[in-house]
């Protein structure tokens, strides 16, 4: 596999693992500038917003129906597209491609294991899939002309970069470890403001089970 970036697989995997530290160390000074002491649902809180895929899923359906985007004091707002004959594709093309990135882009890939090389194939099945599905359909999804069909290599090579970029977060089991650290991390930082001892509104010791991965993290998948 070429990495035109020209960083090597190794680089990368440091680069990963670094950013993973700033951002644990950015929780906890962020703690400590508060003195807060997270709660077992705060913590869940912050667990499930990094493993919520639903803005990601949002995100591509507001790109494919041609919304479009103002950046406003508030944040990003959409803004519906006037004309429907605009869109590239029509409802049932739309609804394909986010049905088809719903059973990729999901906490269960989030949280999975995977080598470079699983994530490669998979990523290339899913990209030759998913062209030769809109070859086969491409009237029938709605891009009924040649204006509309010179946006297909740009489409695809999107919806193909959301796939790869969520296996990447599982990346030998990436995601996990870095849930894993930040989790210590706060029960540290938790203790230590306590003074080591004992942690108000502290975090309950449940079981943890093989089959339920959310059971490592409290407050996550209730």
């Amino acid at each position: 596999m070429e990495y035109q970036s020209g960083y090597s697989p190794e680089e990368i995997e440091q680069m990963q693992q670094l950013a993973i530290q700033q951002q644990n160390m950015q929780i906890v000074n962020a703690m400590n500038k508060r003195g807060t002491v997270y709660s077992e649902d705060q913590q869940g809180d912050m667990f499930k917003y990094q493993l919520e895929v639903n803005d990601i899923l949002s995100r591509v359906e507001h790109i494919l129906r041609g919304d479009i985007i103002k950046i406003t004091k508030e944040g990003v707002e959409w803004i519906e597209l006037e004309d429907k004959n605009d869109q590239l594709l029509n409802e049932k093309g739309i609804q394909a491609i986010l049905k088809t990135l719903s059973m990729y882009v999901n906490r269960n890939t989030i949280l999975s294991d995977f080598t470079e090389k699983d994530i490669h194939n998979i990523v290339y099945d899913f990209g030759m899939e998913l062209v030769d599905l809109f070859y086969m359909r491409y009237q029938e999804f709605g891009m009924t002309t040649d204006e509309k069909r010179k946006n297909f290599p740009m489409i695809m090579r999107e919806i193909i970069d959301v796939v790869n970029a969520t296996y990447c977060r599982a990346k030998e089991g990436g995601e996990r470890r870095s849930l894993g650290t930040s989790r210590q991390i706060i029960e540290n930082s938790a203790y230590q403001n306590q003074g080591g001892m004992g942690m108000a509104g502290g975090f309950s010791q449940k079981k943890k089970s093989i089959l339920n991965p959310f059971s490592w993290f409290s407050g996550v998948g209730r």
